[in-house]
């Protein structure tokens, strides 16, 4: 858990602990949407913290890109590491967004985070983890949810100075664990990693999804807990955490500039149902929530005799979803088996019922009569939405027996 992005703010809102909390899973969701995970509460909120949610994701790429302030302009922008949306590029728009893969944790988070690269004496070091969490702020009041085309950026590129840390800050992540707060780049202990850590404003005017300095459409709340004029709508305040596998120390640049000059960009990419529903449970409901695992999808290697004229690969999911069904693409591929002459080309969809860890692909092998070498070929498998696979490709031998 971390603190409020301001020190003179308190939680004042009840925390909540509430026994058997019902998991979050939409009756129903518009056609192709995320599945929401389960969100379990995982604890009340201590004074001096805030609620939220949050979303684990993972680092996609690097590009000197950036679809909010450079659109469709490709290799314009300083560089920048992604996170979360695997279809990224620069000319990505929020509804893009949701219709392609993500690697969060929640299958209804398809946003795309990403902050400027970071360098340690001139060499890139990419993030090995990118946390969304998805907090109250300490605002004294309902929070809305999101619009669904919203684009923001929070922090100052030119910044050579400290941006204070209600804005930018670095850390240490130790024992899993944020700590060694500062507002410039510490050194680290042995064992531990570095953390940079963006915050988003969290008041919205109420009308626009964007603005010309993709930062004016928001502001951040006071002290009290309240929005100033002319933001009337409070919103998730959206800190971004990037963990780096270093210890931090000197010499730590960004693609932007000085460590000073740390800044994040946000496009909306979630399930407006899913966020709703995470928004109304942890964030207004005063708890911590934490979401499982998004199921892993994996294809073995098998082998099967050719006069059995079929063949069968497995195909396993860690972190079963038990509330929605979810499915893998598959197709076949050749190798020194062809299709046409040792077996049938095919494609389709494996579908996993709730709860279900295993399934099976068959393809139909032709049995030619004929002595030759055993053979082989490949079934490859794509997940679809709330589905991350981690072995796409699974070897079949085509035992000859004639």
């Amino acid at each position: 858990m971390f603190r409020s992005s301001s020190s003179a703010r308190r939680v004042t809102a009840a925390a909540v602990l509430v026994a058997g909390f019902a998991a979050i899973v939409p009756s129903a969701l518009p056609a192709g949407a995320g599945t929401a995970a389960a969100v379990q509460p995982s604890a009340t909120v201590p004074p001096g913290f805030s609620a939220y949610f949050k979303a684990q994701c993972q680092y996609v790429t690097t590009a000197p890109n950036d679809p909010i302030v450079f659109p469709g302009q490709v290799g314009v922008s300083h560089s920048h590491d992604f996170g979360g949306n695997l279809t990224i590029n620069a000319s990505s728009t929020p509804s893009q967004l949701r219709r392609g893969a993500s690697n969060c944790d929640d299958p209804g988070d398809r946003s795309a985070y990403w902050m400027p690269t970071l360098y340690k004496n001139g060499v890139a070091i990419n993030p090995d983890r990118v946390d969304a969490y998805y907090t109250n702020g300490a605002k004294l009041g309902t929070i809305q949810s999101f619009p669904a085309g919203l684009r923001m950026i929070s922090g100052d590129r030119l910044a050579t100075t400290a941006q204070g840390s209600n804005v930018t800050s670095y850390g240490c992540i130790i024992g899993g664990q944020a700590a060694m707060q500062s507002v410039s780049v510490p050194t680290c202990p042995a064992g531990s990693a570095l953390l940079l850590r963006v915050h988003f404003p969290d008041c919205w005017n109420g009308t626009q999804s964007d603005s010309a300095d993709h930062k004016s459409h928001l502001a951040r709340s006071l002290g009290d807990g309240s929005c100033p004029a002319g933001y009337p709508v409070m919103v998730p305040e959206l800190v971004l955490a990037y963990r780096y596998p270093f210890l931090g120390g000197s010499g730590v640049t960004l693609a932007s500039g000085n460590q000073y000059s740390a800044h994040a960009d946000f496009m909306n990419g979630w399930d407006t149902t899913v966020f709703t529903e995470h928004v109304n449970r942890c964030v207004n409901g005063g708890i911590v929530c934490v979401l499982p695992p998004t199921p892993r999808a994996a294809i073995g290697n098998t082998s099967a005799l050719e006069h059995l004229k079929a063949i069968s690969f497995p195909v396993s999911i860690t972190y079963p979803n038990a509330y929605a069904p979810i499915s893998v693409d598959w197709t076949t591929r050749d190798g020194w088996a062809k299709s046409g002459t040792d077996f049938v080309a095919a494609s389709g969809t494996l579908t996993f019922a709730p709860g279900q860890s295993t399934g099976t692909i068959t393809v139909v092998v032709i049995d030619d009569k004929i002595k030759e070498a055993d053979e082989g070929f490949s079934v490859v498998i794509t997940g679809n939405a709330g589905v991350i696979v981690v072995k796409p490709t699974g070897n079949g031998i085509i035992v000859n027996d004639d």
